[in-house]
């Protein structure tokens, strides 16, 4: 994500403005994706499931949204009008832990929570659907196997921003990791409560 924003006047936007486009994209590909796994899961005798499907679609959604979200240069304008973009902060990083997240709460603690916002709060939403969707969708990934995988995402994610225009930072990589526990903690909050309606969702 980009570096810290001082001025809450500032409103960071993406450039391509509406998340719109990367869902046209993503949808046939991953419909494409399900019906080679339809194709192949009839050779083997497995019944299809439309519960998982619907599940799997969502997930892709999500994904997609997020990798559109950590890849696509990113465009601030200012309250002057004034419009740059990722490109004048070409390949910066941050790899001291909690460096810019204590810089986004103390920015919080005089009224900037414009920041605190979209760095601390949006670093950990953006994963939480993935904590909560790999344990609904496949029964091998348990709770550590979920969180992993959140974190191999995340730093996947940010070891490619370091080929781009984009701000790495290893912050992300914590926030991320615990939205990912987060979603991964409603998942079994819900099958505790409704343990017949998590298992529509898996392929038996």
């Amino acid at each position: 994500m980009h570096p810290i924003i001082t001025n809450s006047k500032r409103i960071l936007i993406h450039q391509l403005g509406e998340v719109y486009p990367v869902l046209i994209i993503s949808l046939p590909l991953i419909i494409l994706i399900r019906l080679i796994a339809f194709k192949i899961n009839t050779k083997k005798g497995i019944k299809l499931n439309l519960w998982h499907e619907a599940g799997f679609l969502l997930f892709g959604l999500f994904s997609a949204l997020i990798i559109s979200s950590t890849v696509i240069p990113e465009i601030i304008i200012t309250e002057n009008g004034i419009t740059t973009n990722a490109f004048t902060n070409m390949w910066q990083s941050n790899l001291i832990p909690g460096s810019v997240i204590w810089r986004s709460i103390s920015a919080s603690k005089h009224f900037d929570y414009s920041y605190f916002t979209y760095n601390l709060l949006g670093n950990i939403a953006i994963f939480v659907p993935i904590g909560f969707f790999l344990p609904l969708l496949w029964k091998k990934l348990n709770f550590p196997l979920t969180v992993l995988s959140g974190f191999l995402f995340s730093l996947f994610i940010e070891l490619f921003q370091l080929f781009l225009p984009r701000f790495t930072d290893i912050d992300d990589i914590i926030l991320n990791t615990t939205g990912t526990v987060i979603g991964a903690g409603l998942y079994y909050l819900l099958r505790f409560i409704a343990p017949r309606f998590t298992e529509k969702f898996k392929y038996q």
